[in-house]
């Protein structure tokens, strides 16, 4: 009770601050998404070669931005490889965790009958 009339009182001042913090985590979010669009990347990549085929660039000014593009492509999908490996390490931790006990007792198929690894019928 004290906890909610707590948070009631101070509505006023947390809720703004709350607010705040959604927003930015959303243009925090969508800066993210934007900037490891690996798509993007190659499609920039692909503008950049056909304005070079067509002269609208030169080499030098070529060679930098496609440096600049190949850098970018190479940490997005860095990036993506090092999220897939922890996220791999953290279903592999979750799936020790279950796995870890062992089965006890007695198991038994749907007549109640007593079910062993015997097969020789035995």
């Amino acid at each position: 009770m004290a906890q909610l009339l707590s948070k009631l009182l101070t509505s006023p001042v947390t809720g703004p601050v709350d607010f705040l913090k959604f927003v930015f985590n959303r243009i925090n979010d969508q800066v993210a998404a934007e900037y490891l669009n690996e798509g993007k990347a190659q499609a920039d990549l692909l503008d950049l070669t056909v304005r070079y085929q067509r002269g609208e660039i030169n080499d030098a000014d070529f060679e930098q931005q496609q440096a600049a593009v190949l850098q970018h492509l190479n940490e997005i999908r860095d990036y993506k490889a090092a999220q897939a490996e922890a996220e791999a390490t953290d279903a592999d931790d979750e799936v020790d965790g279950e796995v870890d006990g062992e089965v006890e007792g007695d198991m038994r198929d749907d007549a109640g009958v007593g079910v062993t690894g015997d097969t020789t019928g035995a």
